[in-house]
This record gives structure tokens, sequence and C-alpha cells, in this order.
């Protein structure tokens, strides 16, 4: 997989290795695995754009 780093709004960074299909929803469950931000309450931002699910 690829590594990809996530940055909470308390600015810690989170570390993944993601494979490229990979869906959003699924990157939220891990977010919510490591860091306990609900996945409802997470907004994903890539090239300043909002990610789906």
């Amino acid at each position: 997989g690829d590594q990809f780093f996530v940055r909470n709004v308390a600015g810690k960074t989170l570390t993944f290795l993601l494979n490229p299909p990979d869906m959003v929803a699924h990157v939220k469950e891990l977010i919510y695995a490591k860091d306990g931000c609900p996945c409802d309450k997470q907004h994903l931002i890539y090239a300043g754009k909002q990610l789906e699910n």
C-alpha cells in the first residue's frame, strides 16, 4: 500500500498504509479506530475538495 497522512483539527498527524482503491468510508473507519473521531464528524479534504463516501 501507499503511505497517507491525515491531519486532524488539533494538528495531530496520523499515518496510514492504504491501497488506492480504498473507499473514503473505509478511510474514515480507520481514522475512527486510530483517533476516536466518529465517522459522521469527519470531513476529508484532498487538493482543496471534500471527499465523499
